[in-house]
């Protein structure tokens, strides 16, 4: 999934809110907010459902059902918006963001990161120079 580049603001800006319909399973926020409180480790679906009251196959389907992701890649893609946040907002090492975000290392977050948002950490903090 790549971000859009044509609002590269507003991946920093939305709420978590904005990714949820009104009337979200309040079992889907609390895993979420979970997630929010654990970045930078590596969490599994079943401790996260286990946190939120539910099976990791109950958690699943709410994910499917409100998000149309799946919680793996939902906490992925926090974990992403939260180096993105840093990368233009400190002056931390890429690595440090790494590991901070929960990335066993820099070249598993690059690539990532480069998945996401369709070019690398170290450009991303080029494109915050020029603005």
């Amino acid at each position: 999934m790549k971000y859009d580049e044509a609002s590269p603001e507003a991946d920093c800006q939305n709420s978590l809110a904005d990714d949820f319909p009104a009337g979200t399973d309040q079992r889907v926020w609390q895993a979420v907010e979970y997630m929010e409180q654990n970045l930078s480790r590596p969490l599994t679906v079943e401790l996260v459902a286990e946190t939120a009251g539910l099976s990791s196959r109950q958690l699943e389907r709410l994910f499917h059902h409100y998000v149309k992701n799946t919680p793996a890649e939902y906490f992925r893609r926090l974990r992403l918006r939260h180096a993105r946040w840093l990368l233009r907002n400190t002056a931390k090492a890429i690595r440090d963001i790494a590991m901070e975000c929960g990335f066993t290392d820099g070249s598993h977050f690059t690539k990532r990161y480069k998945e996401y948002y369709g070019h690398s950490p170290s450009r991303e903090r080029s494109i915050k120079e020029l603005r």
